[in-house]
């Protein structure tokens, strides 16, 4: 087999030449066309491009999170060649994240041909949230105790939770946390009486009761007690919430979980009113 370079007007090209018969049959790897990312959810995205002048081989789809995106990125799939048009819909995706794509043809003699133009594209924001917070009374009398319930809905392989509840110490003290059972493991609580600040943090948990990876589902996380100090309206501001998870689909292996995944959720308040 013979190797050439040529110069085209859209930039350089790899021709391979194998031998067929008595007479070389050459033939050039030209660049496909990516479009713009379409059907966009908050996990996953459809891709496409057009094809490429080959009849066999395959296209190779590239995705990173940095707009350098080549030969070295992660590879999400190679797509055997048959029309001129193709698509790819890639669904291991996160929310809110922006991600950029470029396509190479390849052909049988492993050779690839430069990289497409690069599209980025952000997927959507989640719609569900990972974690629900209510108090168990609105209405409270003086010295009493009432509670913070957090509740965990439809997450996928979850491995641990951080999150802050900021609140007047004038008007209301933190008590204690008590699991709630979906999450086994140690939590740790901390609070900051100078502040305000109670702090719930999971240790992260690596598996189940069963020996799964993660814990899927919905359930009670745990109880936050508070007791009256006070009369007025006590704000309880929950805040620096993070949730470490894989989410469904995600093709990333097990070995990577010491970075994690994290999805913040907007800061939540609720008003306790002291009589």
């Amino acid at each position: 087999m013979i190797l050439l370079l040529m110069i085209m007007g859209g930039g350089l090209g790899v021709i391979s030449c194998s031998r067929k018969g008595n007479g070389p049959e050459c033939r050039t790897l030209k660049p496909v066309w990516l479009n713009p990312p379409y059907q966009v959810t908050t996990r996953s995205v459809t891709l496409e491009w057009s094809g490429s002048s080959l009849s066999e081989g395959n296209y190779v789809v590239f995705r990173d999170s940095i707009a350098s995106v080549n030969l070295q990125s992660r590879l999400i799939k190679s797509i055997l060649i048959k029309t001129t048009l193709d698509t790819l819909v890639d669904t291991s995706l996160l929310p809110n994240t922006q991600y950029y794509y470029r396509v190479y043809t390849q052909n049988t003699c492993n050779e690839f041909s430069a990289g497409s133009n690069i599209q980025s594209v952000t997927t959507k924001s989640s719609q569900i949230r990972i974690l629900t917070f209510k108090t168990s009374q609105t209405q409270v009398d003086l010295f009493s105790n009432f509670k913070l319930t957090c509740e965990v809905n439809n997450v996928d392989y979850l491995y641990g939770i951080s999150l802050d509840i900021e609140y007047d110490q004038n008007l209301i003290q933190f008590q204690t946390f008590q699991n709630g059972g979906f999450l086994q493991g140690l939590f740790l609580t901390k609070t900051d009486t100078l502040t305000g600040v109670a702090r719930v943090l999971t240790a992260v948990a690596l598996t189940d009761s069963n020996g799964n990876s993660g814990i899927s589902g919905s359930g009670n996380l745990g109880d936050l007690s508070f007791k009256s100090l006070s009369v007025g309206s006590a704000i309880l501001d929950v805040k620096n919430i993070t949730v470490i998870y894989r989410p469904k689909g995600s093709l990333e292996s097990f070995v990577r979980f010491n970075q994690g995944y994290f999805d913040s959720v907007v800061t939540l308040k609720l008003t306790v009113n002291i009589k």
